[in-house]
């Protein structure tokens, strides 16, 4: 059964040549041929033809012309469905569906929306959950050199929840769920983040009548959970990937301990060569983290000097 959109007028051939040769003087003066001859008005007649055509056609389409549409959406599953106007809403539902992976940004997305509800995902032995992802273009991290500019590839740096490891069965899961979603030319790569080892020296300065172990136990938990890949970093979601850390935020940081006076000489140092982050006079500032890298605390070859106040100077705590 066909059905007529009422709200629309009909448009006939006859008053939409009439029209387009009546705004003719207006529009163009020097056009002067308005005969049926005349290619510009051969042209005028095409299109109203078109449009007479098309306006009819309007909202007459009969269910087996919506079906075949429906089928080019979506596939004859959903084009056969009985209920016609739950086949229409589910193909739409498919097509407004994130499903082709082309910039960053959709790799990212897809990562958080649609993996947790794939069959790659439900086929893990193990939470398919991820805290955090990380996409970089024209990057391969199996490669030899990470920062390596290398075009058509594309690196996604995974952070699983609650602290799972990125085993292979969560890398080959993921590598299967971008391969239909990638570019044809896109080679995709599954990797875990790679870890910045962090030293911080500081000296600790103590208020008066407070233990000095207990501080120390909650300036290593300030700093545990301030380089936590998932509690730590600013806003608390976890440390970012390629966050640089900066001697600042950790003087705020340890300053801010419940007990400390006030904090000085703090510096960030790491094993890795050439992380430093020079200020113009070329004293460092904090460390420099690539994309593809998160943090991790060294707090064993971390070195907190405590002193306790005693008269008018201060005493380093020997423990």
């Amino acid at each position: 059964m066909s059905t007529a959109l009422a709200d629309i007028p009909e448009l006939q051939f006859a008053d939409l040549v009439a029209a387009a040769r009546a705004r003719l003087p207006s529009l163009c003066p020097e056009w002067t041929d308005h005969g049926p001859a005349d290619v510009g008005i051969t042209l005028i007649e095409l299109f109203a033809w078109l449009t007479e055509m098309i306006r009819y056609r309007t909202r007459r389409e009969t269910e087996a012309t919506t079906r075949a549409f429906l089928e080019l959406l979506a596939g004859p599953e959903v084009s056969r469905h009985p209920d016609l106007a739950l086949a229409t809403r589910l193909a739409l539902a498919e097509l407004w569906t994130p499903f082709r992976a082309v910039t960053p940004a959709d790799y990212e997305a897809l990562a958080t929306t649609q993996w947790p509800r794939s069959p790659e995902a439900a086929a893990l032995a193990r939470s398919p959950l991820l805290h955090r992802v990380r996409c970089l273009p024209e990057r391969d991290l199996e490669g030899p050199d990470p920062l390596a500019h290398v075009p058509a590839h594309v690196s996604l740096v995974v952070l699983p929840a609650d602290g799972l490891p990125v085993d292979e069965p969560l890398r080959e899961a993921l590598w299967r769920f971008y391969e239909p979603r990638r570019l044809l030319a896109t080679r995709h790569h599954i990797v875990a983040p790679q870890y910045v080892e962090v030293r911080v020296d500081a000296g600790i300065y103590l208020d008066d009548d407070v233990s000095p172990a207990t501080v120390r136990v909650r300036l290593h938990n300030a700093l545990s959970r301030w380089f936590d890949p998932q509690r730590g970093g600013p806003d608390g979601d976890g440390w970012p990937f390629g966050g640089e850390v900066f001697i600042s935020d950790l003087y705020g940081l340890l300053d801010g301990v419940d007990g400390v006076d006030f904090v000085a000489d703090v510096l960030a140092t790491s094993a890795t060569p050439n992380r430093d982050l020079p200020a113009p006079a070329d004293a460092p500032i904090g460390l420099r983290v690539h994309p593809h890298e998160l943090v991790r605390l060294d707090l064993a070859r971390s070195n907190l000097r405590l002193y306790e106040p005693t008269g008018a100077s201060w005493k380093q705590v020997i423990e």
